[in-house]
């Protein structure tokens, strides 16, 4: 077992701030088996209720360079989903996707037991219009059912269940400008929402829509869909990591760590993170926040590096981003040749993407606004480099974080991407120790303290 120590201190906090921490890692991530099949450009989605995480389509063999098209695309795209138990460790095969997808987004809303698979592309490049849900709890269905059409499906976007917009009257299938400063009559009521992501020629979209929380159809046999408002840029191959609201992260370590705190915490902020814009050469840095209770966007903390097709997770409600790819300015170039029947067909220098390696953590206050100064911030290397491979937890405190598949680092022999099957496992548990004073870090622990306390991290692999 390797350990990973993350230290930091606490000088008294402010008055209406909260001292967060400062997070090194000194280990990797544990090897812990591999998928049924190599898999990139998929969906992990968390089911936290029975502890598992549903894997769905994808690209399940490798990319490889198309010169109609003028950029790699994958080889085979996979119609399959399996159900990997975290408790055990293993996983469980399911029945088959009614259609071969990837590159498409996907959603659980435990109100209606249901997880869905939204948009995303063919093995031709094509957008999916048909939504697919899978009864996965409390009772596993034997099919996925098509439950209707999008009538404008999106791909490389990302989806996340939460409350409604509190300006919300979804009632035929549309908001009404007049009732938007009026609250909704059940401001609990739960949706499934799919921000971003890019059209069908790939130009960056800044939308946020919701589908019917019971996934009702309009007369003309579309999915029911309403706006919320706008992310402030378009952006596709991000991610979406969802906080709760007044949360309390308090282990009593001298009984052996057991969490004080509620099982279930309401939701509060959606972090669109990184992705890609018009600039396909460089990466965004940029990230913003979704607000439940408001139903608005506004700016959040800038990565330390620019990345797309990454994955996140939350940890004890903080943020935390594995992995993705960028493209430096587009400079690494690689040499394309391809001969067919003894005859070149391609022989171009071609814009290779760079696997990242390194793991970042939000060091804001995820109970407060945005503030100066809040940042993400590198808080280690993994010895792994993939892009656009997915990972997920069953639950914002310190479950397990688990990264699946993915695609590696281009091979220049074979002139492929080849994809990965491997899964890997990362630990988090927050202890306390005594430290000196003067700390200029902040952690989201409500403490009070009148003296200075030292806040150790610990990363298990």
């Amino acid at each position: 077992m390797f350990l990973l120590l993350l230290t930091l201190s606490l000088a008294p906090p402010p008055s209406n701030a909260f001292l967060l921490p400062k997070l090194e890692i000194v280990s990797t991530p544990t090897l812990i088996g591999e998928m049924s099949s190599a898999r990139s450009d998929f969906t992990a989605t968390s089911i936290p209720g029975a502890r598992a995480i549903l894997l769905a389509g994808g690209c399940d063999t490798f990319n490889v360079y198309a010169p109609a098209l003028d950029f790699f695309v994958c080889d085979d795209v996979s119609s399959t989903a399996e159900l990997f138990l975290v408790n055990s460790e293993t996983f469980l095969p399911l029945p088959d996707l009614p259609r071969e997808r990837y590159r498409h987004s996907a959603a659980y809303d435990s109100g209606i037991g249901k997880l869905c698979l939204f948009g995303g592309r063919t093995l031709y490049d094509d957008l999916i219009p048909e939504v697919d849900c899978l009864d996965v709890f409390p009772t596993l269905g034997e099919s996925w059912v098509t439950v209707g059409n999008w009538k404008s499906p999106t791909s490389d976007g990302a989806a996340f269940t939460g409350p409604v917009p509190p300006y919300s009257a979804y009632a035929n299938g549309k908001d009404k400008d007049e009732d938007k400063d009026k609250e909704e009559e059940n401001p609990l009521a739960m949706a499934m929402f799919v921000a971003g992501g890019y059209d069908g020629d790939y130009e960056p979209l800044n939308q946020l829509i919701y589908f019917d929380p019971d996934l009702r159809v309009d007369d003309d046999g579309f999915l029911i869909v309403m706006d919320a408002e706008s992310m402030e840029e378009g952006r596709g191959d991000f991610s979406i990591a969802v906080t709760a609201d007044n949360f309390q992260s308090f282990y009593d370590v001298d009984e052996g760590g057991e969490d004080e705190g509620d099982d279930e915490d309401d939701l509060r902020y959606a972090f669109a993170i990184g992705g890609f814009n018009t600039d396909f050469c460089n990466p965004l840095g940029s990230t913003e926040r979704y607000d439940f209770t408001y139903g608005t966007w506004a700016k959040s903390a800038f990565l330390e590096i620019p990345r797309g097709d990454m994955a996140c997770a939350v940890m004890d409600n903080v943020p935390i981003v594995f992995g993705g790819e960028k493209k430096n300015n587009c400079s690494d170039l690689v040499e394309i040749v391809q001969i067919e029947d003894g005859e070149l067909v391609v022989s171009k220098d071609v814009v290779l993407s760079t696997p990242i390696g390194e793991i970042e953590a939000f060091t804001g206050d995820t109970n407060f606004d945005f503030v100066e100064g809040d940042e993400y911030e590198v808080i280690g290397d993994v010895d792994f480099d993939r892009m656009r491979f997915a990972g997920a937890t069953v639950g914002i405190r310190f479950e397990p974080a688990y990264v699946f598949g993915g695609q590696m680092k281009y091979n220049r022999e074979t002139q492929l991407y080849q994809c990965a099957k491997e899964v890997f496992r990362m630990d988090f548990k927050r202890v306390l120790t005594e430290s000196s004073a003067g700390s200029e870090t902040i952690l989201g622990l409500g403490l009070g303290l009148g003296s200075a306390v030292g806040i150790a991290m610990i990363l298990m692999m």
